[in-house]
């Protein structure tokens, strides 16, 4: 069962590598793996080495990738909940450049198109504190419909939990069934500023001017959401509540120059989440997560290691 006082957190979805087809080079990532990866170097940082339990949820396949998936997992010191497909390869995503300089990605079919549910994964759901999931893990039926029982595990519990649906949409891997679903099992949303017209575009067919005011119509219509987070990339973010809004300006002086913003928003939310699930308030956690994302956007990769002094850059006076 694990320790009980431990935060017990998922990152649930896709789990691949990213493939550079000019280099030939593999990158580990997902957006559930990068969330699981910061959201444990977070908790540590915030409240010490033993501050939580990370699990990836997802499927790898059974080859060499798969094996090494369950190798870069347990390095990183996080929990394996992956299960294992016959039929599909671990996950694989092509990224070419045009002429022009500009990435474009082919999302291929991956084992984590094929996520079953098992006995493990409903005794995992009823001890989670933490999850997080997004839209890309649910462009099939079988993912969608394991994201969804395992988001009703947790929903079962007795004691409160955070159920972060961070909207990560890609190309068109996306349809108003699973946000409208995914929005009803979760009671935080986290969208960006980019992301906002297409969300309101695809619930009501109509893109949004203003993504705040989309925010607050999505807190209103939806009583089991608590909150909604809107980053708005080099200048902050906000969060809107029932009774608040809490804004967060990044300082002119902590802005960077990204060098690579893969994994920037996985590590916002991460970051805000351990803070919340160590029981600090909202604009305190926006600070600690606008400063993890800045960090990583100087960075090359997803997830690179963490200063030294990273409890002191990120947080100050944690």
């Amino acid at each position: 069962m694990g320790n009980p006082d431990k935060i017990v957190a998922v990152g649930l979805g896709e789990v691949l590598y990213d493939h550079d087809v000019v280099t030939d080079e593999y990158t580990f990532g997902g957006a559930p793996a990068n969330f699981a990866d910061h959201f444990l170097k977070c908790s540590r940082l915030i409240s010490g080495p033993d501050a939580a339990e990370v699990h990836v949820v997802s499927a790898v396949g059974d080859d060499e990738r798969g094996r090494a998936v369950s190798a870069e997992l347990e390095a990183r010191g996080l929990c394996d909940g992956l299960c294992r497909v016959g039929e599909l390869p671990t996950g694989v995503v092509d990224k070419r450049r045009d002429a022009a300089g500009v990435n474009a990605y082919e999302i291929l079919p991956g084992a984590w198109d094929a996520m079953t549910w098992s006995d493990a994964l409903a005794r995992l759901a009823a001890r989670t504190d933490v999850v997080c999931f997004g839209s890309l893990a649910q462009r099939s039926a079988a993912s969608h419909a394991t994201v969804v029982r395992f988001l009703d595990g947790v929903i079962r519990r007795e004691r409160p939990t955070l159920r972060v649906f961070d909207v990560n949409l890609r190309q068109d891997f996306f349809s108003r069934e699973v946000l409208e679903e995914s929005m009803a099992r979760c009671n935080i949303l986290k969208i960006s500023d980019e992301e906002a017209p297409r969300v309101a575009g695809c619930l009501t067919g109509c893109p949004a001017a203003d993504p705040g005011g989309l925010c607050r119509e999505l807190l209103d219509r939806r009583e089991n959401l608590e909150m909604v987070i809107l980053t708005e990339g080099a200048e902050g973010s906000r969060v809107f509540t029932r009774n608040r809004i809490s804004a967060y300006v990044i300082p002119r002086g902590e802005r960077v120059r990204p060098v690579d913003t893969v994994g920037a928003g996985d590590s916002f939310t991460a970051a805000f989440c351990a803070m919340l699930a160590a029981g600090y308030d909202i604009w305190p956690a926006q600070a600690f997560a606008s400063k993890v994302a800045a960090f990583v956007c100087s960075c090359a990769g997803a997830t690179p290691e963490y200063p030294a002094a990273a409890k002191t850059e990120f947080s100050g006076n944690l």
